[in-house]
């Protein structure tokens, strides 16, 4: 029943072919860059989101249909600016049309949620979830004009809500809302927005998060209940981190992401979500959204809890509490110990 009715209910939306051009952000690397490889080569004009100058000629250089321009989505004058360069354009050749806006660019931070300090919190917010709203409201005129489609970039962290990424995932969380809200608001007008959330993809991003991870001092927690309460955990996950990114099916390429993207760009129905990729240990991302989606909410905090912890403990060969078999002792213990000798 579900499904039928999901297919009746199927919306068909204006299909464009190339020539004709595309603006998505964070094009420097990733996800974004290989979304922007694909679409020149099939003949679009795309507009490629950078911050640093040395991303700006490289991706300059590997294509003749990239169109790069400097464009950091907290950036206010960034955004007017890149409006302003499309709409030239767009001037100069007023038979191709603007065909798609990707809310690609994304920020992550490797922090449990109590510990991560406010100023993160929000330039989190502004990078996954402000900045990219601000930045289709900038183009929605010339959206409406051209009957685009509007493509955002989520992640499974906005429906699966890993503890251990909390501000990451609310942020996630909100770009989920926000596309279904825009979506029904859309409809009337003949604008598709669609929602990528892949699973876990191995990407420079991937490898700073997990780089950022080994580097967190949890000594540096300046409250002595923060560290008691995170530090057994975090001292285990830092270590367990690299070599879960080092195991066969952890993380997967980019391909499956960029076809979603292609198809919620092209199909004249595309999907409202798409969940391409995969999760840890090559689990299918749209099958962990099927589970999130029917078993229960306490089910799935406990597994969460426990699931996590016993993953860190299955790669560190250590007991159940955060403990290595070969430091027994966790440094808050050991600190303790000191004081009382």
């Amino acid at each position: 029943m579900y499904w039928a009715l999901d297919w009746y209910m199927q919306i068909e939306y204006h299909v464009f072919e190339a020539p004709g051009y595309v603006l998505i952000t964070g094009a420097n690397s990733g996800i974004g860059y290989e979304t922007t490889l694909s679409l020149a080569d099939m003949g679009f004009s795309v507009f490629a989101g950078f911050r640093k100058d040395a991303d700006g000629k490289m991706l300059e250089a590997s294509h003749k249909n990239i169109i790069p321009i400097k464009l950091d989505v907290t950036n206010g004058a960034h955004i007017e600016e890149a409006m302003a360069n499309v709409t030239q354009r767009l001037a100069e050749t007023p038979t191709l049309p603007f065909v798609a806006l990707i809310n690609n660019a994304g920020k992550i931070n490797p922090l449990p949620t109590g510990l991560i300090p406010d100023r993160e919190i929000e330039s989190l917010f502004d990078v996954n979830a402000i900045g990219p709203m601000k930045l289709t409201n900038v183009f929605l005129p010339t959206i409406l004009q051209h009957k685009s489609r509007i493509i955002n970039i989520g992640s499974v962290a906005g429906f699966a809500y890993p503890p251990w990424q909390g501000a990451y995932a609310v942020t996630k969380w909100a770009m989920r809302g926000y596309t279904n809200v825009f979506r029904a608001e859309m409809i009337p007008h003949g604008v598709s927005v669609s929602l990528i959330e892949p699973g876990i993809v191995n990407t420079p991003l991937l490898r700073n998060h997990i780089q950022d991870t080994v580097d967190f001092d949890i000594l540096s927690v300046n409250n002595s209940y923060l560290q008691q309460a995170y530090e057994p955990f975090m001292l285990n996950f830092m270590k367990a981190v690299p070599i879960l990114a080092k195991m066969p099916g952890f993380s997967g390429p980019a391909e499956p992401i960029v076809d979603s993207i292609i198809d919620a760009m092209m199909n004249k129905y595309p999907r409202d979500v798409y969940t391409p990729g995969t999760m840890v240990f090559g689990k299918p991302a749209s099958a962990i959204r099927k589970i999130f989606s029917v078993m229960p909410r306490r089910f799935m905090d406990f597994m969460h809890a426990r699931g996590e912890m016993h993953m860190v403990e299955k790669v560190l060969g250590s007991e159940f509490g955060g403990q290595r078999k070969d430091d027994s002792t966790s440094l808050i213990e050991q600190d303790v110990c000191s004081k009382s000798v």
